[in-house]
């Protein structure tokens, strides 16, 4: 689990609680179409340049507030729940914090 002292414990957590409420209760194809858009919205910022990785953090962080997913839970998913999947994403290793 890569998580550097910027990571935002309740977004994380605050995504667990979607995914857990909407798998219950709704086709999982829809939470696939939400992570699938918060991905694609953020890898171009993640994959910029950056100083070091509390700016990558910052500036992924930023870019998720501002992605607008599609799919019938897009309209349900704060801000701290599309932050927070970005944190799933990186404890998956599908977005690393740190410059390799």
């Amino acid at each position: 689990m890569e998580c550097i002292s910027a990571c935002n414990a309740n977004g994380s957590f605050d995504a667990d609680a979607f995914s857990r409420f909407y798998r219950d209760n709704t086709m999982s194809e829809e939470i696939d179409v939400l992570t699938r858009d918060m991905h694609h919205g953020v890898i171009d910022t993640h994959r910029s340049d950056h100083p070091d990785s509390l700016a990558r953090v910052d500036a992924v962080m930023t870019q998720a507030a501002n992605v607008h997913p599609s799919g019938a839970l897009a309209k349900y998913a704060r801000v701290s729940v599309k932050q927070g999947m970005c944190h799933h994403f990186a404890n998956e290793g599908r977005l690393r914090w740190r410059k390799m």
